[in-house]
């Protein structure tokens, strides 16, 4: 019967969620700086490659996959200087890895392609691994998972100083 019946009341509470460069000290103009910038996620496993375009698409890069370093380095050397900002590549894949991967990428006769910004992303953790990542020509090695405020502070840092190297 109408005004008969039960009242519900609810009540949320909330984190406020500060803005993932807060976090890391940084100013608003290093995140805008990010916005639209053009990377190239390589990984072989499908739910991560599906994850990380999903996380990347929500702080404003443009996202293009490929599923192996082979794969990576053939649209890389099919690009022009203007379509990546970026590679984010993971270390452990079938075909072609991305140290192998990295290397032939510093090898392409074009010098803007070839110096393209390069991220390891792995699980890979051991000191080892992040010294055969930087061997390799990469210019950083994060592991996973994902540590968004660490991720955005190393890709900010390795496109400005590659813009400082230019």
């Amino acid at each position: 019967a109408p005004g008969q019946g039960s009242t519900f009341t609810v009540m949320l509470r909330f984190r406020i969620q500060t803005h993932p460069l807060s976090s890391a000290n940084h100013t608003e103009d290093v995140f805008t700086s990010l916005l639209n910038k053009k990377i190239l996620l390589v990984d072989d496993n499908l739910t991560n490659l599906e994850i990380e375009t999903e996380i990347l698409q929500g702080m404003g890069f443009l996202v293009e996959t490929a599923i192996n370093g082979s794969i990576a380095v053939e649209k890389i050397e099919l690009s022009s200087p203007e379509d990546f900002d970026l590679v984010l590549m993971d270390i452990q894949m079938p075909v072609m890895n991305g140290w192998e991967a990295a290397r032939n990428i510093r090898k392409l006769e074009h010098p803007t392609l070839s110096n393209i910004p390069i991220i390891a992303l792995s699980a890979d953790a051991f000191d080892s691994d992040k010294q055969m990542s930087i061997e390799s020509g990469m210019d950083a090695h994060l592991t996973k998972p994902i540590d968004i405020p660490i991720l955005l502070e190393t890709i900010a840092k390795t496109l400005q100083s590659r813009k400082d190297s230019l």
